[in-house]
C-alpha cells in the first residue's frame, strides 16, 4: 500500500511507496521508517519551509518532478543521513534550495543509485554535497539543463571511503559554486574519474582533486581521469590535483591517479591545469592556486609533513583552449618549505631505465621491484616544471 498522506509529516511506518501529489504545504517530511521499492516521488507540489529528510530506510530513492519545488529550512531540501542504507538513488527535474544545502548525503553506510539532476539545485552552503559516507554508488550526474548553483561549493565530495560512477557534467549544464565548483576531498578510492562538457564556473576553482589532512594520515586513489571539453572558466585554477600537508605528524598520499588530465575545450582562470604536492607550512605557492593545509606518516620525524605522489598515469593532454591570465597554463608543481618533504615514486620500469648499468640487469630480471623515490629538500628551492598555453 502507498502512503499518499496527509502532509507535513515524520513517517515511522511500513509501506511499499510514499507519494506527495498535487499539493501544497509548510512544513518537511520526514521518513524514519521503510520505504520501498516505490520510494518517494514528488509529483506537482510544493514544499514551503521545509525539506524530505530520511534516515530511515528507503529502497526505491527520491524523485522530483519538473512541476514541482522543495525550499528547505533544516539544513538541506533533500537529505539522506545517518542511515545504514540507501538505495534508488536522487533524481530531481524540478527546484531544490535550501539557506545551508541543496542536496546532502553524510554518514550513510551505502548508498546506491547515484544523483541525477536536470532541475535547479542551489544551496547558500553547498548545493550538492556527499560526506562522511563508507561507499556510494551511481555517481553524481547534471543533466543536459541542470543547473547547480552555491555560495560555497557546487558539488562537494568529501570524506567517502569508496565512490564510483564519476562526477559528471554533461552538456547544456552548469554547476558553479563562490569558492569551487566541484570539489573532491579525502576520498580514499575514488573511480569513474570526472568529466565536463557543460559550462564550469567558480571563484577559487573549477575542478579539484586533493589529499588534505588535518591529523594523521591519508591514502588516495583516483580511477577515470580529469576531461574537460566544455568551459571552465573561474577566477583562480580550472583544474587541480594536490596532496596537500602542512601540520607536523601527517602525511598525504595520491598513491594512484589513472587516466590522466585532458582539455579539448576551453579553461580560464588565473592557472589552467596544476599538478603537485605542497608539504611544510600552509602557504600559497607562487603562481599558483591557494593550496589548502595538509598530511604525513608513522615514523616521520617530528615536526615533518610528507606528501608522497606514487603514480601518475594518462598525462595532461590538450588540445583546445587553456587562457591562464596571471599564472601558469599547465604546472607540474612540488613545493617543499621547511620542515616538509615531496617524493615523487617512479614506476618500477621508470626505475629500472633510470638505474646505472652495473645495477640495471639484476633491477629489470626482477621487476617490478622496490621503486626508488626522487626527493625535494626541504631547504632547496621549489622545483617546479611549467609550461604555458595560450588561446588558440
Amino acid at each position: 500500500m502507498t502512503f499518499t498522506g496527509p502532509y507535513p509529516t515524520v513517517f515511522g511506518g511500513n509501506t511499499a511507496g510514499m507519494v506527495i501529489s498535487n499539493t501544497t504545504f509548510s512544513g518537511g517530511v520526514t521518513n524514519v521508517g521503510t520505504i520501498g521499492a516505490g520510494g518517494i516521488a514528488v509529483i506537482s507540489s510544493t514544499l514551503q519551509s521545509g525539506g524530505i529528510i530520511d534516515t530511515g530506510t528507503i529502497v526505491g530513492g527520491i524523485k522530483v518532478d519538473s512541476s514541482s519545488t522543495i525550499v528547505g529550512s533544516s539544513g538541506a531540501a533533500i537529505a539522506v543521513i545517518d542511515t545504514p542504507t540507501f538505495g534508488g538513488g536522487i533524481r530531481n527535474a524540478g527546484v531544490l534550495s535550501d539557506s545551508t544545502t541543496g542536496v546532502l548525503v553524510s554518514s550513510v553506510s551505502a548508498f546506491t543509485g547515484g544523483i541525477t539532476n536536470s532541475g535547479s539545485i542551489s544551496g547558500n552552503g553547498n548545493g550538492v554535497e556527499v560526506a562522511a559516507t563508507s561507499s556510494f554508488s551511481g555517481g553524481i550526474v547534471n543533466s543536459a539543463g541542470g543547473q547547480v548553483a552555491a555560495s560555497r561549493v557546487g558539488v562537494f565530495v568529501s570524506g567517502v571511503t569508496a565512490f564510483s560512477g564519476g562526477v559528471i557534467n554533461r552538456s547544456g549544464g552548469t554547476i558553479s559554486g563562490s569558492r569551487t565548483a566541484i570539489a573532491i576531498d579525502n576520498v580514499n578510492s575514488f573511480a569513474g574519474g570526472m568529466s565536463n562538457a557543460g559550462t564550469i564556473s567558480g571563484g577559487v576553482g573549477g575542478i579539484a582533486v586533493k589529499g588534505l589532512v588535518h591529523s594523521g594520515s591519508v591514502v588516495l586513489t583516483f580511477a577515470g581521469g580529469i576531461s574537460n571539453s566544455g568551459n571552465i572558466l573561474v577566477k583562480g585554477t580550472g583544474i587541480a590535483v594536490a596532496a596537500l600537508a602542512s601540520r607536523s605528524g601527517t602525511s598525504a598520499t595520491l598513491a594512484t591517479f589513472a587516466g590522466g588530465i585532458t582539455n579539448s575545450g576551453t579553461i580560464s582562470g588565473s592557472n589552467g591545469i596544476i599538478f603537485g604536492g605542497n608539504p611544510g607550512q600552509s602557504q600559497q605557492a607562487p603562481n599558483a592556486q591557494p593550496l589548502p593545509p595538509e598530511a604525513q606518516p608513522a615514523g616521520a620525524a617530528p615536526g615533518a609533513e610528507l606528501v608522497i605522489i606514487s603514480n601518475f598515469s594518462g598525462g595532461i593532454s590538450n588540445s583546445g583552449n587553456i587562457v591562464a591570465s596571471s599564472g601558469n597554463g599547465i604546472a607540474v608543481n612540488a613545493f617543499a618549505h621547511t620542515g616538509g618533504s615531496f617524493t615523487l615514486r617512479p614506476s618500477p620500469a621508470a626505475a629500472c631505465r633510470s638505474a646505472p648499468p652495473s645495477a640495471a640487469a639484476a633491477r629489470c630480471s626482477s621487476i617490478p621491484a622496490p621503486a626508488r623515490s626522487k626527493s625535494w629538500n626541504p631547504a632547496a628551492p621549489p622545483a617546479t616544471r611549467s609550461s604555458r598555453t595560450a588561446a588558440h
